[in-house]
């Protein structure tokens, strides 16, 4: 019951978690009245018996599903069933769950809050002395870790699990690896690493702090793929998302660029100070208390992933027994309605193309269910030769955008080295807006070589997602959006064979013709959300022309809480009415 009151918490849905271990069943978060519920160990305990991670499981599972049982502690989805597996079968179980026909129908997004450690992490005890461990092969590099930005055979086993899966969205966190320094500074230099297959110890100089100067390229392994959504951490917006200048990214969060220049992460959500279920039991810091509030892009994964699992409820919602939206369009959607972060406007190697908004998104399935024609979302099949063009009038007055995404072939995986700079994408798509000028607008590119360089507009020849942003649109103006193959470009499936590629296609900020008995069932509402600020005194008048008189519906009022539900009456007779909510001056 949020801003939109769409009463979305996660009833007869289900969704997945993978981990290092599995959460504790037990806990009161995910139990009602002694019986385990809603929380289902689906693969069993683990064959070795390991539970050093169980507090990691635990609190992952409590930001998706924590039923409330403490108030401050519950999850985004308190009603979703979620099924928790390991992590040693991972990519056998994904492999099974999708032999059967309704398996998409139970899984169609996972959590994923785990990684490949890259770079200085930890120490190792020998004898009486301590020495910081460094993950990567000095075989390869003695100065950088290889897997930093590097496609490996992980990210591509999930490419091709998604292309033969493209109902489900996997979620990844990026990795907490950004700047990290040796854990300890021996006087002797001498630290451990990976030498070919084997660890060893060596003595200095010490290879770079990851990702030094800056903190770029410090991405590894999953969160590297193509076809998941890999998510980066921010501190908490405790009064919510104003500007792009109050977002900080968590200074451990780990950045991009891949060594090919994608843009990864995809976006970023809190995870500073999350607050959540615990195992104090097997925690490393939490000695006695069953909640906990932990720091990491572990922690800001999940509430991706339990929205994405909202967004998917809503689809049934407003649609039901409409064919499953495909995983493409769900990133293309949550990548669409993200909220603006970094230093310039666009996309960043940091923040990815900025803040989960997850009520926006909300907002763009409910407009394009209630309008003729679908014209918000679109699943379009771009053939080799062909274009697929459409022709949209611009609403004026806010930007046009245009998100398109596409579940891309796995890519090739090539012998390690630094910074290979390899392209990854197998299926090279062009997106582009004419306007009714005839000037073309190409999406967002960034630069691998100047990391935080703002982004640039041009042909995009890395990603699988690309967008196109024209900020002030002529109203009334026929812009062309157009996505169509890179010259010369041979699509392709999974085999190499020649085949038409399926895109979903995103666009915000045009006129669209309301579907009126869609509209119709969303104006049994009689009440208006809104979000004041507490003390503030405002004005909630009503007009049925923007460019008409208004009245007022309640004057002079201030709350003490936020949001807040205004009642309002419409004449069904109307074609259509407008409210304002006005600060007093």
């Amino acid at each position: 019951d949020g801003l939109l009151r769409l009463g979305l918490r996660g009833a007869s849905t289900t969704f997945g978690m993978w981990e290092i271990s599995d959460p504790l069943l037990g806990h009161v978060e995910f139990t009602d009245g002694g019986g385990a519920v809603r929380l289902i160990d689906a693969d069993g305990p683990r064959e070795d018996g390991y539970i050093a991670d169980r507090w990691h499981a635990t609190h992952v599972a409590g930001t998706m599903v924590g039923r409330g049982a403490n108030p401050a502690a519950e999850g985004v989805a308190p009603e979703a069933t979620l099924h928790a597996y390991d992590t040693d079968d991972q990519f056998v179980e994904l492999t099974e769950l999708f032999v059967t026909d309704d398996a998409a129908d139970d899984l169609q997004v996972s959590n994923h809050s785990y990684g490949i450690i890259g770079g200085w992490a930890g120490v190792i005890s020998s004898g009486f002395n301590y020495y910081p461990v460094w993950y990567g092969d000095v075989a390869i590099s003695a100065t950088e870790d290889y897997k930093f930005g590097y496609y490996d055979d992980r990210a591509r086993d999930y490419d091709a699990i998604v292309y033969a899966q493209p109902d489900y969205l996997p979620v990844f966190a990026a990795g907490n690896s950004r700047l990290r320094e040796p854990a300890l500074i021996e006087v002797n230099s001498v630290f451990y690493a990976q030498l070919g297959n084997i660890f060893a110890f060596f003595q200095g100089p010490y290879p770079s702090i990851n990702g030094a100067p800056e903190g770029y390229d410090t991405l590894t392994g999953y969160a590297m793929a193509k076809n998941v959504l890999s998510v980066g951490a921010i501190e908490d917006l405790p009064g919510g998302w104003t500007a792009a200048s109050n977002v900080v990214y968590a200074s451990f969060s780990s950045a991009g660029p891949t060594d090919d220049g994608r843009i990864k992460p995809d976006l970023v959500a809190n995870g500073v100070g999350v607050l959540s279920a615990d195992d104090p039991s097997t925690s490393p810091i939490n000695a006695d208390a069953d909640y906990f509030s932990y720091s990491g892009t572990s922690q800001a994964a999940p509430g991706v992933a339990a929205t994405v699992n909202l967004l998917i409820e809503y689809a049934g919602v407003l649609n039901p027994g409409a064919e499953l939206l495909r995983a493409s369009m769900l990133k293309a959607l949550l990548i669409h309605t993200a909220d603006e972060a970094g230093a310039h406007v666009g996309p960043d190697y940091r923040g990815g193309f900025g803040v989960l908004n997850g009520m926006r998104a909300a907002s763009i399935l409910r407009a394009n269910w209630t309008a003729v024609d679908s014209p918000y979302l679109q699943s379009v099949s771009v053939v080799n030769g062909g274009a697929w063009t459409n022709e949209v009038t611009a609403l004026g007055g806010s930007p046009l955008k245009v998100t398109a995404g596409w579940t891309d072939p796995a890519g090739a995986v090539h012998d390690p080295v630094v910074d290979d700079p390899t392209v990854k994408l197998v299926n090279d798509l062009d997106v582009k807006v004419v306007g009714p000028d005839g000037v073309e607008v190409l999406p967002w590119v960034l630069d691998r070589l100047n990391p935080s360089a703002a982004a640039t507009r041009g042909l995009n020849r890395l990603d699988n997602v690309e967008q196109v942003l024209v900020e002030s649109p002529v109203a009334g103006g026929l812009y062309q959006v157009i996505v169509a193959p890179a010259p010369d470009e041979l699509l392709v499936d999974e085999s190499g064979e020649s085949a038409a590629q399926v895109v979903s296609v995103v666009i915000s900020g045009l006129e669209a013709v309301a579907d009126s008995a869609a509209a119709e069932l969303l104006l049994e509402s009689d009440e208006l959300g809104w979000s004041p600020l507490p003390g503030v005194v405002y004005h909630v008048e009503t007009a049925a022309e923007l460019a008409g008189s208004w009245m007022a519906v309640s004057n002079g009022v201030s709350f003490e809480r936020s949001p807040v539900f205004t009642p309002i009456d419409r004449d069904s007779e109307e074609s259509h009415r407008f409210w304002r909510v006005r600060r007093s001056e």
